[in-house]
């Protein structure tokens, strides 16, 4: 996955919501996918416990909160992976 625009992979809480979004549209799983373009894998449903405040923080910057969330920890994840500890 490129670097989404607007972001700072090492402070993911400075990624622009409208950088966010307008991302979303190249995360599709499709097996026909251009080689040149990475495809995310499909999505899978879990159960996350998360700070009150943090989780209303998300709700409040729109209904598409669970796309933030998730690109926010896929940053987090690039950044790691890329600097292990």
């Amino acid at each position: 996955m490129s670097k989404i625009p607007g972001t700072d992979e090492s402070h993911p809480e400075k990624a622009h919501d409208a950088d966010i979004a307008s991302s979303n549209a190249t995360d599709t799983h499709n097996s026909r996918a251009d080689p040149a373009k990475p495809t995310i894998p499909p999505k899978q449903t879990v159960m996350i416990n998360l700070d009150a405040d943090v989780l209303s923080w998300f709700k409040a910057r729109g209904e598409d909160y669970q796309i933030h969330i998730n690109k926010l920890l896929r940053i987090h994840m690039q950044a790691h992976q890329r600097h292990p500890r």
